[in-house]
């Protein structure tokens, strides 16, 4: 099962951009009371998200988590969260931002045009209609994602958009890896590797050898930079398509590797985004960071005690698409 790191950057779209935010601005300041109203989840100031729309936002976030690593997913933790608990804190992480980046808006007077209200009411009509939830509590909620979407991009207007093709190169290998532990030594190890490595250059087929020798049960990955050990990384990226690597050591062990692709355009453009988003995030993170150290978000006590995940139905994915639909 992957990482939960990797989880919130495969969902992609603004519902994990807003959650994301959260590790690069520090903890929203959280209070628990029993004042914020029973229809209200959360609460700063004049500013409030619904229970309703909480609903509809864990509907999505639900449909997200079992998307990517089905209904199992429930049956697991993150360290000493349960993931029903997981989840609740990715809600109320994503309640306090959309709170947060709305009360900016409002100081950089930055309003819905008429054509995305009336945008918005459609899209709302649909999607209502296709889920149960009533259509004044999903527009509410479309309204108040997409003026948050729209302060945060007002923030980070002059960030830098310009990335090189080799800084998102997305790169696709093949490779054979070699461990060093308590019954194998390096030199071992090493030999292995040279050896196997020596077939290679005899005429054996690279994948064959891999599924016969490797230390790792998977022998073919697409990476971009700044995921993998350097040493690997630093060695796969000197590759052109159909070269094979000399032995790579890291302090893992022993690496043999093939390129297969040494730029996945489709997936480098996509990266291209990723890194602009991420500059995004850095530049706003100290105006962020301001905010959210002077007000307190107000959750809903009760309403958080007695949901249950499992008696919400899973959502469609819709949401994102509709606020992508919507920029």
């Amino acid at each position: 099962m992957e990482g939960f790191y990797m989880l919130k950057h495969k969902i992609a779209g603004l519902l994990a951009v807003l959650i994301l935010l959260i590790s690069a601005t520090g903890c929203t300041n959280i209070r628990f009371t029993t004042g914020t109203g029973k229809n209200r989840f959360a609460v700063c100031g004049n500013y409030s998200i619904s229970v309703q729309a909480a609903d509809i936002l864990i509907s999505e976030r639900k449909y997200s988590y079992e998307d990517l690593f089905n209904n199992e997913i429930w049956n697991r933790s993150v360290g000493d969260m349960t993931m029903e608990e997981y989840l609740l804190s990715d809600i109320k992480t994503l309640a306090g931002n959309v709170i947060y980046l709305n009360m900016m808006a409002e100081d950089m007077q930055i309003n819905l045009t008429g054509d995305e209200e009336e945008r918005i009411s459609e899209y709302a009509e649909d999607y209502a209609e296709d889920s149960g939830f009533d259509k004044a509590d999903v527009e509410e909620l479309l309204q108040m994602l997409l003026i948050a979407e729209k302060s945060f991009y007002a923030m980070t207007e002059d960030v830098d958009i310009e990335v090189s093709t080799d800084e998102a190169r997305t790169i696709s290998v093949q490779y054979m890896f070699f461990a060093v532990n308590d019954d194998v030594t390096d030199r071992m190890a090493e030999n292995k590797a040279s050896e196997a490595l020596q077939k290679i250059e005899d005429g054996t087929d690279f994948l064959t050898l891999a599924e016969e020798q490797s230390d790792d049960s998977i022998h073919s990955m697409e990476f971009y930079k700044g995921i993998y050990d350097k040493d690997f990384e630093t060695a796969a990226y000197k590759l052109e398509t159909g070269q094979v690597s000399s032995v790579v050591e890291t302090k893992y062990g022993y690496y043999i590797i093939k390129c297969i692709n040494d730029n996945i355009e489709s997936d480098t453009a996509k990266r291209k985004s990723e890194i602009v988003l991420k500059r995004r995030e850095e530049l706003f993170a100290d105006k962020f960071r301001q905010l959210a150290e002077k007000k307190d978000i107000l959750f809903n006590e009760k309403y958080l005690k007695k949901i249950d995940i499992g008696s919400i139905k899973a959502g469609s994915g819709e949401l994102n698409k509709i606020l992508l639909a919507l920029k």
